[in-house]
């Protein structure tokens, strides 16, 4: 019996590839996945994946002549709000937008992402409004946990992370502690 593949080896080439043979073997998946040694979960997902299109695709910035943060093709006006306390990330969109208001006390339709961790810190969810209705991207790590900065959020001073530490941490990566602050205009003040 073959071994069998862990995901990590798996490119979108290969995977096209296991899939034709999949079809032309007349076999259900899950029986050509035993057959092959592979995961039923993996030839699942990418068939799933490959059918919608998105085989090769990464998420990146769109040029759109918007100047993006280079995270989802977000503008830069954009900012990352890591929520306070662990989530229950089995909630969606509503769930996800009453958690925004209650926990963060923040309005969901401001058009900024926020960041949702489980427990474990094994997954995260990010929720963000577009013009068409709610996005959720959610991200389970395989191995390892997401790291976030040493200044841990608390529930008087949200943690906010930029686009570059919010992609290291989508990558698994630990975000380092920070050294400086993003810049933000002077409060105008009122001319008496």
């Amino acid at each position: 019996m073959a071994t069998t593949k862990t995901w990590k080896q798996w490119n979108p080439e290969e995977a096209r590839r296991s899939l034709e043979r999949w079809r032309a073997s007349g076999l259900s998946l899950a029986a050509f996945a035993r057959r092959q040694g592979l995961t039923t979960g993996r030839l699942w997902w990418w068939k799933r994946r490959l059918e919608a299109g998105l085989g090769e695709a990464r998420l990146a910035a769109s040029n759109d002549g918007v100047e993006s943060a280079g995270v989802l093709g977000l503008p830069k006006s954009v900012r990352f709000y890591v929520a306070p306390e662990p989530c229950n990330l089995r909630r969606n969109f509503d769930g996800l937008s009453i958690e925004v208001r209650t926990a963060l006390a923040m309005d969901p339709l401001s058009g900024h992402v926020f960041v949702f961790r489980n427990r474990r810190r094994t997954q995260v969810k990010l929720l963000l409004w577009t013009r068409g209705g709610f996005t959720v991207l959610h991200k389970r790590l395989e191995r390892g946990t997401f790291t976030l900065p040493d200044e841990a959020p608390t529930k008087e001073r949200l943690l906010e992370l930029d686009a570059r530490e919010l992609t290291t941490l989508l990558e698994g990566g630990a975000v380092a502690s920070r050294t400086s602050t993003r810049w933000a205009p002077p409060p105008k003040s009122r001319a008496e």
